[in-house]
């Protein structure tokens, strides 16, 4: 999205499937302790993403890599879900970095985790894991556009570990990343 567009303020639909598929998603057991975590991968494909900070390949598979090899050093289970565009270029990659690598949809195997991690949040698995009741954290890259108000409410649904990118590399801390891991048991 060009950085000009004026944002307008947020709408709903009073009846949607949404409100459904929300009240049968919170129905399903509460996690309790976060032993498996989902990273959620980032479509790499051989173009950039300019509404996307650090939106490229290179920068979120290094992203990725770092994330799963920090969460098996601190004894997490780790599974890898591949962006299904690119999934059968790139879950080989990760063979050495994850324990699983799940191939089909998002949405018959997120809760096969105890708590689901995202290096962006454009995608729509992100917006139906908002409606789930897992724990959720995101990687938020400096620069990416969302209203203040929007921002808000995130925060409470999902822990958001801040990160930056130098020189194509996206830096974050690795103790607020696993401290949001902990603490998404509570949004």
């Amino acid at each position: 999205f060009p950085a000009n567009i004026e944002r307008g303020e947020a709408t709903y639909i009073k009846n949607n499937h949404y409100h459904a598929l929300f009240d049968n998603l919170q129905r399903l057991p509460q996690v309790k302790n976060i032993k498996k975590v989902m990273l959620i991968g980032f479509a790499m494909l051989r173009q950039y993403f300019n509404y996307v900070p650090a939106g490229y390949a290179y920068a979120h598979l290094l992203l990725e890599i770092q994330l799963l090899q920090l969460l098996k050093s601190e004894g997490y289970q780790t599974i890898y879900k591949p962006h299904p565009l690119t999934a059968n270029d790139t879950a080989s990659l990760f063979d050495e970095y994850a324990d699983e690598i799940l191939n089909e949809r998002f949405e018959d195997v997120y809760h096969l985790a105890d708590c689901l991690l995202f290096g962006d949040y454009m995608g729509t698995t992100f917006g139906f894991a908002m409606l789930t009741n897992k724990p959720m954290v995101l990687v938020n890259v400096e620069g990416h556009i969302i209203s203040k108000e929007a921002f808000e409410l995130l925060k409470k649904r999902c822990c958001v570990v801040s990160a930056e990118e130098i020189e194509g590399v996206i830096s974050f801390n690795d103790n607020e990343l696993l401290n949001a891991v902990e603490l998404s048991l509570s949004n």
